[in-house]
């Protein structure tokens, strides 16, 4: 009976489960062929326009840098005119020498056309099945440009544009701010969710350690910044009429921000969708169920982009957040029931083993599935990396908005050297 009560507190689930069925069965059963003027219905191509959406990252051997694009048109030969096609693709361009002024690498929206040819995608290891993963993303092909011919540049979303010339302004700020090589690409990683120049047995020893959610923008990170902004707010906003609202408000701004800035990726886009419920939610004075907030953000996000579903990263996001507001009331009773155990300084290490214990215990499934171990350590590892993370998060935001003042940023990138050297240490000791 409680079950049902509780369930029909939250109507929203079986919407949210027809919909992920409908989801599976239209991914399983009907093509990506099935999308309208697609550039695979256009065999008699010889040349095609593809617009550039990222800044693109380097592939793991290095000869090349990869980029998310869409194939805007197609040029029929016999006609002699440019014709509409839709689709995404990945494009490979040959990394350039950087003394070289001709081969540039491309950036967010820049169309580049070129005549090479498109190749459906395949496994690079056996391990992986990346066919199945970029079909998920309705990504069937590559292509590795040769020659090709920048003609248009800007023509992308004017503010996620703005948003990655911030994070490259962000990323080079950390990386030339007088850090340690390792210290200074973990930083990279946790504020801009950017690993690709993270080195790869470090990446791995962060998940085998449980420590690997860590390594991208998730509700811990944006909690720990937003706590330190609501703070400031509070310091610089003198005490009016409507204080509260302005700081609320602020707040949401903010969060919103660095969603974008981190290119509004699963976990930061649920975490800025949730904040925003709550904020407003708290300043209207509305009464508000967690878990149905999250339900509906979760429905939200699968409407606008319906292949987020077979995101690992989306599935591991939601997932422990789910546990955390499920396991939480329990835990909150069991601690009424042990006021005289529960110490005021017990309290913060108790929650932090009930959050950790019950984000692993749901996300445990798509671990074994994806990755094929289990964590053994987890709990060590977070107990004693959690709270240097929430030091070491507020040392970097300082760092950057003083990287250029001479003394200072030496000794705020000293600081951030001996907090980021410590997780790495820790979790090298535990993977």
């Amino acid at each position: 009976m409680k079950i049902k009560e509780e369930i029909s507190k939250r109507p929203v689930i079986f919407l949210l489960l027809v919909l992920v069925l409908t989801i599976v069965v239209v991914d399983s059963f009907l093509p990506v062929i099935f999308l309208r003027n697609h550039y695979t219905k256009h065999p008699e191509a010889t040349c095609y326009k593809y617009l550039i959406l990222d800044n693109g990252k380097q592939t793991r051997k290095g000869n090349h840098i990869s980029y998310n694009a869409k194939v805007i048109n197609w040029y029929d030969s016999h006609t002699r005119l440019w014709k509409n096609c839709k689709g995404e693709i990945k494009l490979y361009q040959p990394r350039f020498n950087e003394d070289s002024l001709e081969n540039k690498p491309f950036s967010y929206g820049d169309v580049v056309s070129s005549s090479d040819e498109m190749l459906p995608i395949s496994n690079f290891s056996e391990d992986f099945n990346y066919v199945r993963y970029m079909k998920h993303q309705r990504i069937y092909h590559s292509v590795f440009v040769n020659h090709w011919r920048v003609v248009e540049t800007n023509q992308g979303n004017f503010f996620v544009g703005l948003s990655k010339k911030i994070n490259e302004r962000l990323h080079d700020r950390i990386l030339f701010s007088g850090m340690k090589k390792e210290t200074s690409q973990l930083a990279v990683a946790m504020l801009l969710s950017d690993k690709t120049e993270m080195n790869p047995d470090i990446r791995q020893s962060f998940n085998a350690a449980g420590l690997g959610h860590i390594l991208c923008v998730s509700g811990l990170h944006i909690g720990i910044l937003m706590i330190f902004f609501t703070y400031i707010f509070s310091l610089i906003i003198p005490n009016i009429n409507n204080r509260i609202y302005i700081i609320n408000w602020a707040s949401i701004l903010i969060v919103w921000c660095l969603n974008a800035i981190v290119g509004f990726t699963p976990s930061a886009t649920r975490v800025a969708m949730l904040l925003t419920v709550l904020y407003l939610c708290k300043m209207y004075m509305l009464y508000y169920d967690r878990i149905n907030v999250l339900l509906v953000v979760a429905f939200v996000s699968l409407v606008l982009k319906p292949h987020l579903l077979f995101n690992i990263r989306f599935q591991l996001s939601y997932l422990s957040v789910l546990g955390i507001f499920i396991c939480d009331p329990y835990f909150d009773k069991w601690k009424m029931k042990k006021q005289s155990f529960v110490k005021p300084f017990l309290n913060k290490l108790l929650s932090n083993l009930s959050m950790s214990t019950s984000a692993q215990v749901f996300t445990l499934p798509i671990t074994l599935v994806n990755f094929g171990y289990f964590p053994v350590f987890f709990l060590i590892s977070n107990l004693i990396v959690l709270p240097i993370l929430q030091l070491a998060l507020i040392s970097l935001i300082a760092l950057l908005i003083f990287v250029d003042v001479p003394l200072l940023s030496n000794v705020i990138a000293f600081c951030c050297d001996v907090e980021l050297g410590f997780i790495i240490w820790v979790t090298n000791l535990l993977s």
